[in-house]
């Protein structure tokens, strides 16, 4: 399928290649403080979708450059990219993992990470993730992505901001971090 699109090899190095998208690296560990880049290319083009297992907390973050800014358009724990508020304890009372399932992000069972937004871009993109926890994790991933002539186009952006609103008096649910959309 999909002949005549231009598939793109996200980042220059490493791995496997398959079909009409790349696996180009099928884990990568990410240091204390390391930033790695998951995607760097050219433009035009399309983000078609990304997978994320391995360790999918709030210590990384996820950005998205667009159009070769320094700022990201989007900026956000990966968890809660993915609507997942409270990552650390990603098992409910009963064992059992969170599912959510829309037509744009499915969490699976397990902590598959799925995003089905199409993101546009015209001159560049650059995808990152930021390992701002204490130890080493591993992320497994796949970002598929095409090059092809973009009409006038809307840029995909989303943020998180950790908000606490009073400091905390005790573990209440109420005296908790939020994570909420600027």
């Amino acid at each position: 399928g999909n002949a005549g699109i231009p598939y793109f090899n996200m980042i220059p190095q490493g791995g496997s290649s398959g079909g009409d998208c790349t696996k180009l690296r099928p884990t990568v560990k990410i240091k204390p403080g390391e930033t790695v880049v998951l995607v760097d290319t050219e433009g035009p083009g399309t983000i078609q979708s990304f997978w994320f297992t391995g360790y999918v907390g709030h210590n990384f973050i996820l950005r998205i450059y667009w159009e070769g800014s320094s700022t990201p358009s989007v900026e956000a724990p990966i968890s809660a990219f993915f609507g997942c508020a409270y990552d650390e304890n990603f098992k409910d009372v009963d064992g059992n993992y969170p599912l959510l399932n829309s037509s744009m992000i499915l969490v699976a069972p397990g902590r598959g990470l799925n995003c089905y937004w199409p993101m546009p871009f015209k001159k560049h993109c650059k995808i990152t993730m930021e390992n701002r926890g204490n130890e080493e994790h591993s992320l497994f991933y796949i970002i598929t992505g095409c090059h092809e002539a973009q009409p006038d186009i809307f840029v995909f952006e989303a943020g998180t901001v950790l908000q606490t609103p009073d400091p905390p008096k005790d573990d209440k649910a109420e005296n908790l971090p939020i994570w909420r959309t600027p």
